[in-house]
């Protein structure tokens, strides 16, 4: 999946989002990547345009979404 997000964040390097799959990508700063499944594509819009991504993947991501993990 290609990242075609790379916020201002301390925490997240980049994220991807396939709307087909509804699969959102995010690989932290510390090398791990989290595949969430069954995202929907305005929560994705809405994380883009976040403040702070973050931030948002706290409060509206992590946990909500079922997920893999994998280190790179």
């Amino acid at each position: 999946m290609q990242h075609t997000f790379r916020p201002d964040s301390s925490n997240i390097a980049s994220a991807g989002y396939d709307p087909e799959t509804r699969v959102l990508e995010i690989t932290f700063g510390h090398g791990g990547t989290y595949r969430y499944r069954d995202v929907d594509p305005e929560t994705w819009q809405e994380f883009q345009s976040a403040p702070s991504a973050g931030g948002y993947h706290r409060r509206h991501i992590d946990g909500e979404f079922d997920h893999s993990a994998s280190a790179l």
